[in-house]
């Protein structure tokens, strides 16, 4: 039996090389690498044990080193680990390690996809706005405050389980003053049910977030408060997921450590009119050439006004701006940004700011005086907010991303554009001759 396996692993091993599934970054030993990982590791009547901390230590380094040639999320790490615990190879040799990551992926794509309901909460209070959200195949499901549906009473008695551990955890565990949100999501697992249910969830805060933040300015006495998110609607202190019967699909949660909100409420005057809103950006959003790019946009965004301090907000939101203007160089950063801006100069002086400030933080440890913290966030805010608004609302003049570049790319002088806007003209008629 082992000789079969084994074969059937290089055969294995030989295509997925060949079609690039997994491979090796640069920058690394594997050689070396699978050595240190599997120091402690003893294979002992087909089980693989592990006495000391050096695969702890060292399995992080791995996943760096292992490049995941197609677009499989966090299928990735469980991939190599499982590999890593494979009785049938040595992690001796990198080519069969990549091939046991290769048939690793193609069991978990095999898996069965199953129905389930993640469980979070919305730091709002309020008669909600919307219903239902559709994200792709995640339908996210916004409570009325009031909820009390069989699922819900079913889901809350078995979030009880939980209860001992999350007070262990000092995790929040009452709800009730937020948002209920139900994201029913079909997949291979609990674990692949929470990744896909929480990037839907915050790409809708992102949007919900871009529509608030955009009216926020500058607090006059934020060096006196207590540092808080920016963001309003934040995720609720913990996560579980269920089966559709309401019990616990795994007896766990998901939670950010030292979790607080002490931001006062969005209230909405009249909800249907917001909820029409909403629908309406969310409706460009799934329909725009630009979606993914979007979406990128929306949970860079999202996550980094989330956080309450200001050196990890400066630099995801600085993050925001690269991804949004696909460069890495600074000076293209702010000759694109600036374009979308009548008063472009103003703009590529802020840009040019925040670039320097960021760059002092990164390379010099340099934090700005309190006092500047909340200007420099809210300066973030209009940069970015406005690439997003843009990308949603002419995205459809558009065919991809790279179309959106170019145009950043114009010039804004605007006679030298015309001129060539006529010489276009001319060449076209020139060569339809």
């Amino acid at each position: 039996m082992a000789g079969r396996t084994s074969n059937r692993g290089r055969k294995v091993v030989k295509a997925k090389i060949q079609q690039g599934t997994f491979g090796w970054e640069r920058g690394f030993d594997p050689k070396l690498l699978l050595k240190l990982v599997s120091e402690d590791r003893t294979v002992e009547n087909g089980r693989v044990a592990f006495k000391g901390t050096s695969r702890i230590y060292w399995q992080p380094v791995l996943s760096s080193a292992v490049r995941a040639n197609t677009n499989i999320g966090s299928l990735k790490n469980r991939c190599i680990s499982a590999s890593i615990n494979d009785a049938s190879i040595s992690l001796e040799d990198p080519d069969e390690f990549l091939g046991a990551c290769a048939r690793a992926l193609d069991r978990l794509r095999r898996l069965p996809k199953t129905p389930f309901v993640v469980y979070s909460s919305l730091t709002y209070q309020g008669p909600n706005p919307i219903s239902v959200i559709q994200d792709d195949q995640v339908k996210v499901v916004w409570c009325s405050p009031d909820a009390n549906s069989s699922f819900v009473r079913k889901a809350n008695d078995a979030r009880e389980q939980l209860s001992n551990i999350l007070t262990g955890r000092k995790v929040q565990k009452d709800v009730s003053r937020f948002t209920t949100l139900l994201s029913y999501v079909t997949a291979r697992d609990f674990s692949e049910a929470h990744e896909q249910a929480t990037r839907s969830v915050d790409r809708i805060r992102g949007l919900l977030n871009l529509l608030i933040n955009s009216s926020r300015g500058v607090n006059p006495f934020g060096d006196l408060t207590a540092p808080h998110a920016i963001n309003k609607f934040r995720n609720g202190p913990y996560q579980t997921v269920h089966r559709l019967d309401g019990s616990l699909a795994a007896e766990m949660f998901w939670y950010e450590p030292r979790w607080h909100h002490d931001a006062e409420s969005v209230s909405f005057p009249d909800p249907g009119d917001y909820g029409k809103a909403i629908r309406k950006w969310w409706m460009r959003y799934r329909s725009n050439p630009l979606k993914e790019h979007i979406s990128d946009g929306l949970l860079r965004y999202c996550k980094a006004l989330d956080i309450h301090d200001f050196e990890p907000s400066l630099i995801g939101m600085w993050s925001s701006l690269v991804a949004l203007t696909g460069s890495d160089r600074g000076d293209t950063v702010v000759t694109r940004f600036k374009s979308l801006f009548k008063d472009h100069r103003e703009a590529e002086m802020v840009a040019n700011h925040i670039r320097m400030r960021r760059n002092s933080h990164v390379h010099a440890a340099t934090t700005p005086d309190s006092k500047e913290h909340d200007p420099i966030l809210v300066q973030l805010n209009i940069l970015v907010s406005q690439m997003l608004f843009f990308c949603l609302s002419e995205g459809k003049n558009f065919k991809n991303v790279e179309d959106l570049f170019t145009f950043l790319d114009f010039s804004l002088d605007q006679p030298w554009l015309r001129r060539q806007q006529s010489l276009a003209r001319f060449f076209l008629r020139y060569k339809g001759r």
